[in-house]
């Protein structure tokens, strides 16, 4: 009998575990925060070495985490603009700041047409109030990313939370009408980040930055390398400096996005709010020989953060299977309790709510880039681990097994015919709609 009870207490405890009872919270507030360029791989709480994220593995204790999150770019433009409108890049057409007019040197800015609506025009027509507070660049209000905020604030060029977060939680202590939505960002892991005197910490020295020579102008210098395509050599410890200097970035913005997370708990919003954690991007530091993000659809670039917290959710849960940010928006919309219909043809992404209650989902990913009108890509990422990576420009495949070989440094496409011509199907198929 007590072998009994124990038996059904460890299945009752394995059923609370994969089916999560998930409501919807009508007019919840909705918090974004924008990690600008960082990888998964670099966090704690996802299996890194290094404590990075005290505070964010913490928070994510109690949240729902997505291990294999896709952007469907690699550099921040397109890739917002598709989490915010769940359109793939090709289809909003933000594949760069910039159109080149034919026959002509003229450069006309890009802008978002006006049939897409973006998740801030949606809930604003919904009653929300909505403010934004981002580190500018990629970001910009003009692009359309302003559309649907009361307030936009993006006037200072690759700027950090260490001042976009203060100035949302001064318009948090202003008490906002609820329901509201509020997305902040800060590029504090971006390459072209300016750090302070005081950044040097834990896993980062100034002696080892003197050593190596390792500082944002340097990063710039093999950014420009990479973007005109000529090789570099690195040491083994450069290479380690550059990841050190990056760490030691993640740990600066994680002490700076504490101070966000705590207030609104300290404010009384947490049990009315759903918090989305993301990153556009990841960023390389020299695994294909290159810096800088935009240049290819590797797994350094492309494999994002994706942190999902209910309203007074207590428990966490790692989810494994793969989800792309063009999935966040359909999937605000069903906890929130609004319709979709209105927005069929557009969205791109489904709910991932199932996920969630422990059911099992198949998305494979789909990823683009023309990064500069200079490097031109498309990549399918399965559920099941393989990558097919498409060069328009030569028309050469490059075909990887990830649950074998995961820094994708062995090209299958020739040993395994079979399963690059499926993808290549598949691969063709979404071209077809671009």
């Amino acid at each position: 009998m007590k072998r009994c009870i124990l038996l059904l207490g460890v299945l009752l405890l394995i059923t609370a575990c994969t089916s999560d009872r998930i409501q919807t919270y009508p007019n919840a507030n909705i918090v974004i925060l924008g990690l600008d360029a960082v990888r998964p791989d670099h966090l704690s709480f996802l299996g890194y070495e290094r404590n990075t994220t005290p505070f964010l593995s913490d928070f994510a204790s109690r949240a729902y985490v997505f291990s294999n999150a896709i952007t469907q770019a690699p550099w921040t433009l397109p890739s917002f603009m598709s989490f915010f409108t769940s359109m793939y890049p090709h289809q909003h057409k933000l594949t760069n700041r910039y159109i080149i007019t034919p026959n002509s040197d003229e450069l006309i800015e890009v802008n978002l047409s006006r049939d897409i609506v973006t998740l801030a025009q949606l809930l604003k027509s919904r009653g929300y109030t909505t403010a934004a507070f981002t580190g500018d660049a990629g970001l910009l209000g003009r692009y359309g990313f302003k559309r649907g905020f009361d307030i936009y604030i993006d006037n200072k060029t690759f700027g950090g939370f260490e001042r976009s977060a203060q100035l949302a939680l001064r318009w948090l202590r202003k008490s906002p009408k609820e329901p509201f939505m509020l997305f902040v960002h800060g590029y504090e892991a971006h390459g072209k980040f300016n750090l302070s005197d005081d950044f040097y910490g834990e896993f980062f020295s100034q002696e080892e930055a003197l050593s190596y020579n390792v500082s944002d102008e340097r990063w710039l210098y093999y950014r420009n390398i990479s973007v005109y395509k000529r090789p570099f050599n690195l040491s083994q410890g450069e290479i380690k400096a550059w990841n050190d200097w990056y760490d030691q970035k993640l740990r600066l913005l994680d002490s700076r996005i504490h101070p966000l997370l705590e207030g609104l708990d300290e404010m009384g919003y947490l049990n009315r709010t759903i918090i989305v954690i993301m990153s556009d991007h990841g960023e390389g530091l020299y695994e294909h020989k290159r810096f800088d993000h935009g240049l290819s659809l590797y797994d350094e670039l492309v494999r994002v953060v994706l942190i999902l917290k209910l309203p007074n959710q207590v428990h966490g849960r790692i989810i494994n299977q793969q989800v792309r940010l063009i999935d966040v928006m359909p999937t605000l919309l069903e906890l929130l309790g609004l319709p979709k219909n209105e927005l069929s043809d557009q969205i791109q992404g489904v709910s991932i709510v199932p996920m969630l209650k422990g059911k099992q989902m198949r998305l494979d990913a789909f990823s683009e880039t023309d990064y500069l009108y200079n490097f031109f890509y498309r990549a399918i990422r399965t559920s099941d681990g393989w990558k097919l990576i498409y060069s328009p420009e030569t028309d050469e495949f490059e075909l990887y097994d990830l649950n074998t070989d995961p820094g994708e440094t062995k090209n299958l496409v020739e040993s395994n015919p079979k399963q690059f011509q499926g993808l290549r199907q598949e691969l063709v198929s979404y071209l077809k709609l671009t």
